[in-house]
């Protein structure tokens, strides 16, 4: 009997001494000892961070994990107006450990996956820090504050003992400010002298024709005839 106890003791000393994937605040520590989390804490938090920008700028979210009681996998999404906003650039830091997040295939999806899970890890991984980076670009007719939502999926987010964990998600803002920069080329115009014309004037003499006046003459020629008598 005291050898069974002994055993069960041992193992679950060896339990707690279980690597976890760990991160440090340069990158990735290669493993780290942590202790399995026996209890689920109410307190957990992803937030999106906001941000500001002209018409045409590209800005950037964080996607942060503030609190986390315990998880061995997560699933978030973020959604937001496609026509006011693209998304140019979405960067993961597998917050869980090396290679353990999955995004989207294509960043026009909406709305856009970011998921994660520590298949290897025996523990609950308590990490906190930045999930990801997302680059919006602010497109033309957009203004005002446009939102970004961000959620999470329980039943995809776990801890080790398969417990669904409800995380507390935000709504964050991209405020459109000012006006767009329009670049205008200056384009210089050369002025044109022109040289004034001189026109004489042409005076013209006035002609006044005489009227001729032609005196009709008629000749009338006497004809005389002469008859002769036979007598």
């Amino acid at each position: 009997m005291k050898k069974v106890l002994s055993m069960g003791v041992a193992a679950a000393v060896l339990a707690t001494l279980i690597p976890a994937y760990a991160v440090s605040g340069n990158g990735y520590d290669v493993f780290k000892d942590a202790a399995v989390v026996s209890a689920v804490s109410t307190e957990a938090a992803f937030e999106i961070t906001s941000a500001e920008g002209k018409v045409g700028d590209e800005v950037t979210l964080d996607i942060n994990l503030l609190s986390n009681p315990g998880i061995i996998s997560f699933f978030i999404s973020f959604d937001y107006d496609e026509t006011k906003l693209k998304v140019k650039n979405v960067e993961s830091t597998n917050i869980l450990g090396p290679g353990t997040d999955t995004l989207s295939g294509r960043f026009d999806w909406k709305p856009f996956n970011i998921t994660a899970v520590a298949a290897l890890s025996r523990v609950n991984i308590t990490t906190t820090g930045k999930v990801a980076t997302v680059t919006f670009e602010i497109l033309d007719g957009a203004e005002g504050d446009l939102e970004v939502k961000l959620t999470n999926d329980a039943s995809q987010t776990v801890n080790f003992d398969l417990d669904e964990i409800e995380f507390e998600t935000n709504v964050a803002k991209i405020s459109v400010v000012g006006e767009p920069e329009v670049t205008t080329e200056a384009t210089t115009t050369e002025a044109t002298t022109t040289e004034a014309t001189t026109t004489e004037a042409t005076t013209t003499e006035a002609t006044t024709t005489e009227a001729t006046t032609t005196e009709a003459t008629t000749t009338t020629k006497a004809t005389t005839t002469t008859t002769q008598s036979n007598n």
